[in-house]
């Protein structure tokens, strides 16, 4: 089950897909600990809902958002029944 910081951190790629992994993190680790956003990272990673791609550039790590985590995103954002978000 995904927690807010894993919301935030799918949003953050999915609004920035391709970004280099330390954009990222800059980018979400406004309130929390650095390390702390690179392990959820990675579980994303491990959960299918992100890719990181070592392989373009030598020393870069990028991230793409799956459409896995697409279709997850997107579900959390629909409204709900009652007129509320989720």
């Amino acid at each position: 089950m995904l927690d807010e910081i894993d919301i935030e951190i799918l949003s953050t790629v999915a609004q920035r897909s391709d970004s280099l992994k330390a954009e990222i993190i800059r980018f979400c680790s406004a309130y929390r600990a650095k390390a702390t956003i690179d392990r959820r990272i990675n579980a994303l990673t491990q959960a299918g809902l992100i890719l990181q791609d070592k392989t373009r550039q030598k020393g870069r790590v990028f991230v793409i958002i799956t459409p896995a985590g697409e279709k997850l995103l997107a579900g959390r954002t629909r409204c709900q029944p009652g007129g509320e978000q989720q």
